[in-house]
């Protein structure tokens, strides 16, 4: 079913136009001719009483703008921003530490004197904390698993809990909202346990690992202080207004415009950086068709600039026009499952997504010709029997037009051949991985996320071999987003440890790059490919979308 409904144009703010930045904004390399020329350079050092210190954060915030950049220090402790547009700005190390610049198109020197301690908490994550926690590692990835899906473990560590009983209700509180005692499903997949026994479990680890002074005294030793590669880091951030809600996802059109979903206020909205200004078009909604989910999901670009959203919690498939700001839209029959969760194109023009929740023993990948509005189910093979089916997850298209998706909880690779709607799936070789987002590089290879098990993997088709990486990160870190550059570079989010990773699959080294703010989390980056260096975009789970790209 298709409909069509004129675009709501809102300008969110308190006026009529919400400006982030002001004009010329743009840190990149690649942008240099869209800069203003009345640009500068903010550097200097940070140290402490007796050494330079490499791997610190320092941000720099524009007075009366809601924009900012981050870079860390290098080995020498020295610390260089690319050319920022002339004003004031505040510049900022750890917690504690801040100075006012005044900007021109003279470099502008600033140091830093500091001390290593509680001040730095923002350099810290979940998985940094996790690794200097006693426990053995197996323990510590039932605590991401069972928590890390929903929000990062470093609130934990932010906002502890003074005794044991009180550790005991908050897990409770936690497993009724995930599916737990409270509610009808104890068992959301075998690493998901809601069980009363794994509750138990959850509340004495926290109780025993976590005391209320913890984030005083250890966070020299869970900070994350990154060098090399990991250092040259770049980070810009545009805080958007509160109401707009927390963004997981972005993208990138042609136009250097990033786009998001706004569950909260029910509208797809768009950043110019450039300007600052934020402009969102309310969707035609209609009644919820799962009262639980959210109201988007993924977003996508087309070659058109076209802009794709999957309605989760409405079953629903939207279009906005990007000509006429006009919304198209699909209703998507209950008998293929509900949630719509991950689209893409083929190569003939067909939209493909995945259905997040079917039955158990059944899950849908679905197939929308945009031209007639025809759909079509392909169901999964895997005979899953827990609640939500195999939930299939992340869905791509390769080269010659082939269709593969993940299953979160089936732990398979899933193949659909659009010519003749042959369906194959391929096992993981570790169980119950929990297969998230997946991409293809130039080889044809498959890679993607292994949420549960803290790993990367690779499919290749040709020899039908799976191979892992292993991330390196305590308690796993949750790996969520996942994206490859035309360089055939891997880069990742990992939703519990605050970090994005780069993956160079030639070398297996894995460089992790520490979101500016803590507990910053995104399930689906893009590519900004007009940038040079390469950029990702993404959502953080607040009022603010991102990019990052990192110095040669």
């Amino acid at each position: 079913m298709q409909r069509k409904r004129r675009g709501i144009l809102i300008l969110v703010s308190m006026g009529l136009v919400y400006f982030l930045g002001g004009s010329g904004w743009w840190t990149e390399p690649g942008r240099a001719q869209e800069k203003s020329k009345d640009t500068g350079v903010i550097q200097g050092t940070v140290r402490d009483r007796q050494n330079p210190l490499h791997g610190i954060l320092v941000k720099a915030q524009a007075e009366g703008k809601n924009v900012s950049t981050s870079v860390f220090t290098d080995d020498q402790g020295a610390y260089v921003f690319p050319p920022l547009p002339a004003g004031n700005y505040v510049v900022s190390v750890g917690m504690k530490w801040q100075e006012k610049v005044n900007l021109g198109s003279s470099p502008v020197r600033q140091d830093f004197a500091v001390e290593l301690g509680p001040g730095f908490l923002n350099q810290t994550s979940g998985g940094s904390f996790l690794a200097v926690l006693p426990g053995t590692e197996a323990e510590k990835k039932i605590v991401v698993n069972d928590c890390g899906g929903c929000h990062s473990v470093w609130r934990m560590i932010d906002r502890p809990q003074s005794s044991p009983e009180g550790w005991a209700d908050l897990v409770r509180r936690m497993g009724a909202k995930k599916g737990g005692p409270t509610s009808t499903v104890q068992h959301v997949a075998p690493r998901v346990d809601m069980s009363e026994k794994n509750f138990q479990f959850l509340a004495k680890f926290y109780s025993d690992a976590i005391k209320p002074d913890l984030k005083q005294k250890q966070v020299v030793e869970a900070m994350i202080r990154p060098r090399g590669e990991g250092a040259k880091a770049v980070f810009t951030e545009w805080d958007l207004p509160k109401e707009v809600g927390g963004i997981n996802t972005a993208k990138v059109d042609s136009k250097g415009m990033i786009w998001f979903p706004a569950g909260q206020i029910r509208a797809v909205a768009r950043l110019d950086p450039r300007t600052g200004e934020v402009q969102t078009w309310k969707a035609p909604l209609g009644e919820p068709t799962d009262k639980s989910e959210g109201t988007f999901h993924d977003i996508m670009i087309d070659k058109e600039d076209n802009v794709w959203v999957t309605g989760g919690g409405h079953s629903r498939i939207f279009k906005l026009d990007a000509k006429t700001f006009q919304y198209s839209t699909w209703d998507i029959p209950a008998e293929y499952g509900l949630k719509p969760h991950t689209g893409e194109f083929d190569l003939d023009g067909n939209y493909w997504v995945t259905m997040q929740t079917g039955k158990p023993g059944k899950g849908w990948v679905v197939k929308l010709d945009p031209r007639t509005g025809k759909l079509a189910g392909y169901p999964t093979k895997a005979d899953y029997p827990y609640p939500y089916g195999p939930e299939p997850y992340g869905l791509v298209v390769d080269s010659k037009g082939i269709v593969w998706f993940t299953e979160l909880y089936g732990s398979k690779l899933g193949r659909i051949d659009p010519k003749t709607g042959e369906l194959t799936e391929y096992s993981t070789p570790i169980p119950n991985a929990g297969l998230r987002r997946i991409d293809v590089d130039s080889k044809g290879n498959l890679w993607f996320t292994e949420c549960f098990v803290g790993k990367i993997g690779k499919f290749d088709p040709k020899t039908m071999k799976f191979t892992d990486y292993d991330i390196g990160v305590s308690g796993g870190g949750f790996p969520y987003g996942l994206r490859i550059d035309k360089s055939d570079q891997v880069w990742f989010t990992l939703n519990s440890n605050n970090s994005i990773g780069k993956l160079d699959p030639k070398t297996r080294k894995i460089t992790h790059a520490l979101f500016p703010v803590p507990e910053s989390t995104t399930i689906d980056p893009g590519f900004d490919f007009s940038a040079d260096p390469v950029a990702l975009v993404y959502g953080t789970h607040r009022a603010a979308v991102g990019r990052v790209y990192f110095r040669r």
